[in-house]
């Protein structure tokens, strides 16, 4: 089963890294991020991104169903609770 979001996600990620690779922008090289970013690299090139990434509660869109259902479930114990009087 394939997750679309998160492969969007990847690809459109791909995509603004090949633009900002084909286009020299003039900023000055920050060391220090360049550094983060290769430790984060080495850390996580032997884990399994699928079981890092379910950790991250920001990794998976919230449906509005719940939201939907609660409100049904609301307005059905109104109608119950009405008819009760």
């Amino acid at each position: 089963m394939f997750k679309w979001d998160k492969i969007r996600s990847i690809t459109e990620a791909v995509d603004q890294m090949r633009i900002f690779r084909d286009h020299e922008y003039g900023f000055q090289p920050e060391l220090e991020i360049q550094q983060a970013l290769h430790r984060y690299l080495k850390e996580y090139c032997e884990q399994d991104l699928h079981a890092v990434a379910s950790t991250q509660d920001n990794n998976f869109r919230r449906h509005s169903s719940s939201s939907s259902l609660s409100g049904t479930l609301k307005k059905v114990k109104e109608k119950l609770q009405s008819k009760k009087k």
